[in-house]
């Protein structure tokens, strides 16, 4: 697949990069009539259809290139989102789940597989994926996150808080995991965690959507102490952010 980029796919990857389908398929359907049999030329022209919602061309190119080439990753993940966009999940996770078989070691398929899994109210299986992601990459708050989110789902209550808690020491200004902690556990609030709540908010690095998260997070924390007044303020403030 690598030797396989030749001059005209190089064209038609860069059509397809700079949104224009129609040439990139074009172009792909060109290379395909000299070359019926090159996976690389179909993957493409199955992507150039799907930028041109062409579902029923993209799909029977991707299956072809699946079953000849299954362990060439983009292949897989395209067949799988058009899959998903059609709400076939269990159709996903098995195109998911046979590339994960001839690669083990590939945290993206397990990430792709995990959101699958999540996707078909099954918590506990994507929790094991994102499980063992963060065997090999500990430090990715995004993928902490969502392994805690998924133990909340599974009812793994006490393990999806720790989840969290780690989710909020590698970015202690990231929205979601505070706000799920409020708005799922906030009895596990403290005067501690206010305070850094409110000192994330002062924080200029604070991204606009994590401060919309924040105030929302402060919300629940004055509501649950009477301050009404100051709840309805925090939500104002994070309605009134762009």
């Amino acid at each position: 697949i690598r030797s396989g980029i030749t001059q005209p796919l190089k064209l038609a990857r860069a059509a397809q990069q700079a949104r224009r389908s129609s040439d990139a398929l074009s172009i792909a359907e060109d290379y395909l009539r000299d070359h019926p049999d090159d996976v690389l030329a179909m993957t493409i022209a199955a992507e150039a259809s799907l930028g041109l919602n062409d579902v029923d061309r993209a799909e029977p190119l991707l299956r072809q290139v699946v079953d000849r080439a299954p362990g060439f990753p983009p292949a897989s993940f395209l067949l799988a989102d058009l899959l998903i966009a059609q709400l076939r999940l269990r159709e996903a996770a098995e195109v998911l789940e046979s590339l994960l078989k001839r690669l083990p070691q590939q945290d993206n398929v397990k990430r792709f597989l995990a959101d699958v899994r999540s996707q078909m109210n099954q918590p506990a299986a994507a929790a094991a994926l994102y499980g063992q992601v963060l065997g090999s990459r500990p430090g990715n708050p995004a993928d902490r996150y969502k392994y805690a989110q998924n133990l909340r789902a599974a009812g793994e209550k006490d393990e999806s808080i720790a989840g969290l808690r780690r989710t909020i020491a590698l970015s202690p200004l990231g929205g979601h995991a505070w706000s799920s902690l409020a708005l799922y556990f906030p009895d596990e609030l403290t005067d501690e965690d206010e305070r850094r709540v409110r000192a994330a908010i002062g924080d200029s690095a604070v991204h606009p959507s994590d401060l919309r998260l924040l105030h929302v997070t402060l919300s629940v924390i004055e509501h649950r102490r009477g301050n009404h007044e100051a709840a309805f303020a925090a939500i104002a403030s994070a309605k009134a952010l762009p």
